[in-house]
């Protein structure tokens, strides 16, 4: 007895459907792992700076404006400085996307080169840093844009990563900035725990 055609041609589909399905569960776990891979060291020239290292004092002034702007300011809830570049796509890109969506606080954009059009878009949003820019990234070993430095508000470096999306930096600024009110409720756990200890 042999097979139909019809049945042959439904084996087939159903193996090409299995093939397709297994193809888009590989594709979407390696997109996951490049969101982790974000998330971790990234080299820079002269090596990375290591994480719980203090971060590299600086002190400037926000563009359009002489307020001051220095590691300080990061202390009381920490941050994350973003590093564009005038030259770079992948920076227009994430700046168009923040310029658009809302405001997220606690990000901080380090504008490097001659970039007024990014300075347009973005600089009634965030508080951005063009005068040494250049400075600033060497003193964080950033060579790829753009690039993220979370810094907790001990003033270390918490992590570092290369922002596609404003959801990369909202990962990333969850890492460093610790609302008061869960420090508040974890330093209550941990004396619970502790009193449930001696009890």
């Amino acid at each position: 007895m042999q097979p139909s055609l019809l049945t042959i041609n439904a084996v087939v589909i159903a193996i090409l459907i299995f093939h397709g399905l297994l193809i888009v569960a590989i594709l979407k776990r390696v997109d996951e792992m490049q969101i982790l891979i974000r998330s971790v060291d990234v080299p820079a020239a002269g090596g990375l700076l290591q994480r719980g290292s203090a971060a590299p004092a600086f002190r400037t002034e926000l563009a359009g404006s002489s307020m001051p702007f220095s590691l300080d300011s990061l202390q009381e809830r920490g941050g994350v400085l973003v590093f564009m570049s005038a030259k770079c796509d992948a920076c227009e890109r994430l700046a168009r996307q923040l310029a658009i969506d809302d405001e997220i606080d606690g990000i901080y954009l380090i504008l490097l080169g001659d970039s007024p059009e990014l300075c347009t878009l973005l600089g009634s949003k965030y508080d951005t840093v063009t005068k040494d820019a250049t400075h600033i990234a060497s003193a964080y070993r950033i060579s790829n844009f753009p690039s993220a430095v979370g810094i907790d508000r001990a003033g270390r470096i918490a992590a570092y990563n290369h922002p596609h999306d404003r959801r990369d930096l909202q990962r990333l600024l969850k890492t460093v900035v610790v609302d008061a009110a869960d420090e508040q409720q974890q330093r209550t756990i941990h004396e619970e725990r502790l009193t449930g200890a001696r009890a």
